[in-house]
C-alpha cells in the first residue's frame, strides 16, 4: 500500500490543510504544536476509525480529542494506492458513529468502489489496529512494540484469537446469508420453494387415481365413436350404391319413352 496525497478538511487543529506524499521516505520537520500528531492520527482513523468511543477522557476518546472546536465538516480525504489500483477514500465524522459517513472511489475512474467496506485498515492490512499501531505505525514517544494476536497469526501464519474472531465474524455472515438464501419463511427461499413444489407433487399424486379413471372412460368413450363411425361409413357406402343404381334406373326408363315416341312417330307417319 502507498499513500499519495490527503486532504484534511478539519481534524484537531488541521484545516484546509493537502499535502502530497513522495515516493520513498517523507519527512516532516516542523516546531512542537505543528500538527505532526495529528497529521499521522488522521491517517490511522480514516484506516481504522476511532478508539475508545466510550471513554469520557477527552484526551482517550480520540472522536472527541480531534473534534473541531471551530465547528464545519469533520474529516477529509485520503488517496492511496493498492495491488495496482488507485482509490479516493472519503470520511467524515460526527458526534456519534451512526453519523459518520463512509466512501471509497476508484480514483482513476470516480466511481464507486466495492473493494474494501468501512473496515478498510482491517481489509487492507490483514491486521487489527493494536497491531497496526504496534508494528506499521510508530506514535509520539511510543517506540517498543508487543505481540498482539494480529501479528502472532501472520508471523506464524495461525489463525488465534483476533485473527480467530475475523474468521468466525466471516464464517458467521456467510451462514446467515446461506441460510437467508434457504429460508422457508420468504418466497424467494430454496426451501420455501421446495415445499411449495412438494405441496403441488402431492396434490397431483392425490388426483392421480380420478385422472386415470377419465382416460379410462375417455378411452372407452373413443372406442364407442370409432365403432359408430365405422359404421356410419359402411351406411354412407350403401347409399353411394343405391344413388347409383338409381341413377342407372332413371336412365333406362328414359331410354324406353325415347323408344316408345319413335316408334309411335314411325307408325304415323
Amino acid at each position: 500500500m502507498k499513500l499519495i496525497s490527503c486532504q484534511i478538511i478539519n481534524f484537531g487543529k488541521l484545516h484546509n490543510f493537502n499535502w502530497q506524499f513522495k515516493p520513498g521516505l517523507n519527512t516532516i520537520f516542523a516546531e512542537n504544536g505543528w500538527g505532526k500528531t495529528t497529521l499521522t492520527a488522521f491517517i490511522v482513523v480514516m484506516f481504522y476509525g476511532f478508539e475508545n468511543e466510550h471513554k469520557r477522557n477527552l484526551v482517550d476518546n480520540e472522536r472527541k480529542r480531534y473534534r473541531p472546536w471551530q465547528g464545519g465538516a469533520y474529516g477529509g480525504k485520503l488517496v492511496f494506492a493498492t495491488a495496482g489500483k488507485k482509490y479516493l477514500l472519503e470520511r467524515t465524522f460526527g458526534v456519534r458513529p451512526k453519523e459518520d459517513h463512509f466512501a471509497l472511489y476508484d480514483a482513476v475512474t470516480n466511481l464507486p468502489s466495492n473493494d474494501f467496506s468501512s473496515k478498510l485498515g482491517e481489509e487492507l492490512f490483514g491486521i487489527e489496529r493494536a497491531s497496526f499501531e504496534n508494528t506499521l505505525f510508530i506514535a509520539q514517544q511510543n517506540c517498543q512494540t508487543d505481540v498482539t494476536p494480529g501479528i502472532n497469526a501472520k508471523i506464524g501464519n495461525l489463525a488465534s484469537e483476533q485473527a480467530d474472531m475475523n474468521s468466525y465474524q466471516l464464517v458467521q455472515e456467510k451462514f446467515k446469508d446461506y441460510l437467508n438464501h434457504l429460508t422457508p419463511k420468504r418466497k424467494t427461499g430454496e426451501l420455501y420453494q421446495l415445499r411449495a413444489k412438494i405441496a403441488k407433487i402431492k396434490v397431483d399424486l392425490e388426483r392421480q387415481p380420478a385422472i386415470m379413471e377419465q382416460v379410462k372412460e375417455n378411452k372407452q368413450q373413443l372406442a364407442v365413436f370409432k365403432q359408430q363411425y365405422e359404421q356410419l361409413q359402411q351406411e354412407q357406402l350403401k347409399l353411394q350404391e343405391t344413388l347409383r343404381q338409381s341413377s342407372q334406373n332413371q336412365d333406362q326408363q328414359l331410354l324406353q319413352k325415347k323408344y316408345q315416341l319413335l316408334n309411335e312417330q314411325k307408325l304415323t307417319s
